[in-house]
């Protein structure tokens, strides 16, 4: 188990300065082109269309929300020069409704299920604000296509609110346990993408980004303290659209 929390430092370690190499090469990029570290001062928007990947312990919310959560990122930012931008975002997950059967002997937030089998019926959502600089590097300049490197932070907020009902003869009884999970951190952001111009103010982009969500940690819910969910960190990917004014 050490050896694994040791290598997932060492590539977390390993993402971290590829955006910092990233935004180094940027600025060499600039050195070497002067004329292009003009003051452009060009702001853009767009919106991506992504997939958050989410993980959590296996016995404290892993068995029971799903870890592929579809959702939009509407973005702006402003770009300094053709190398370096700063841009800033919102995220929203689709609302996820949970329906998921357990039985004795199974852990349901944290707890040992003793009672007769049971259906756990729950919606979650994640949504953060986020800012982000952005370097940027050419590697096709015939086909005007940039990698991009970036380092930034998202205040992250975790909603799940469920309730169990005992449902062993399929009938719902109006006897039921509720619990909501909340909770938002201001966490660490590492992006990395390709994109392409197609004009001089439209093009596309595809992103990966890796989210410190584990620093969220136990989440315990507000009605039942003995109940609590583990959270673990996320990735995001997707393919977005943008334009340049």
């Amino acid at each position: 188990m050490k050896n694994i929390i040791n290598n997932i430092h060492k590539y977390i370690f390993s993402l971290f300065m590829a955006a910092i190499c990233t935004l180094s090469f940027s600025s060499k990029a600039m050195t070497d082109n002067i004329h292009s570290w003009e003051l452009c001062l060009t702001p853009y928007v767009g919106a991506d269309a992504e997939m958050r990947h989410i993980n959590w312990a296996h016995d404290f919310g892993g068995n029971v929300f799903r870890k592929n959560n579809p959702q939009g990122n509407i973005f702006g930012g402003l770009y300094i020069s053709d190398y370096l931008s700063f841009e800033g975002g919102y995220e929203l997950t689709a609302v996820r409704v949970n329906q998921v059967n357990l039985s004795d002997g199974d852990k349901l937030f944290g707890n040992t299920l003793v009672n007769p089998p049971i259906t756990e019926y729950g919606k979650f959502q994640v949504k953060d604000w986020h800012a982000n600089a952005f370097g940027y590097l050419p590697i096709c300049d015939e086909y005007r296509v940039q990698f991009i490197g970036g380092v930034g932070i998202a205040g992250t907020k975790i909603f799940h609110a469920g309730y169990e009902i005992a449902d062993s003869t399929g009938a719902k009884i109006p006897a039921a346990t509720y619990r909501t999970f909340e909770d938002t951190k201001t966490v660490l952001r590492i992006s990395a993408g390709v994109q392409q111009m197609f004009a001089d103010h439209s093009g596309l982009r595809f992103m990966l980004g890796w989210m410190n969500t584990a620093r969220l940690g136990t989440i315990a819910s507000k009605e039942n303290p003995s109940s609590q969910v583990m959270v673990k960190n996320s990735w995001t990917y997707g393919l977005g659209f943008f334009v340049k004014f």
